[in-house]
């Protein structure tokens, strides 16, 4: 009988088969993809001396109740990496069928391009 070691490796994560470049700009998470719809951003690019900013403008398709979430802005440099890994968690309440501007602003001038993620509130 042959005395092989019985460690097995970590599982590996499977490839994301959705490319990059056609991952949503803006996420909601957790089930509220059915109750949040989003109506564009408005976007302020990087200058030399000032970073981008976002403003999107979303809206709650609940009818008579409002929804408690969090949001989160990433930005990315020219070569798609996150300038920030760990972006504060924001709250924003969604009054039913009104729309509400979610801003987020980069730190850095760096920043090319951006996305949101949407979440219910903890």
């Amino acid at each position: 009988s042959s005395n092989k070691s019985t460690a097995l490796p970590p599982g590996g994560a499977q490839m994301d088969p959705l490319p990059g470049d056609q991952y949503p700009k803006v996420e909601a998470a957790e089930g509220l993809s059915r109750y949040i719809v989003v109506s564009g951003a408005e976007v302020t690019p990087a200058t030399a001396t000032s970073p981008m900013s976002v403003i999107v403008a979303s809206r709650s398709q609940t009818e008579y109740q409002e929804i408690e979430a969090q949001y989160r802005f990433f930005f990315f440099d020219e070569n798609n990496r996150p300038l920030q890994t760990q972006p504060d968690w924001r709250r924003v309440r969604l009054p039913s069928r009104s729309q509400v501007f979610l801003e987020g602003g980069a730190m850095e001038t760096s920043a090319r391009d951006w996305r949101l993620q949407i979440r219910p509130a903890r």
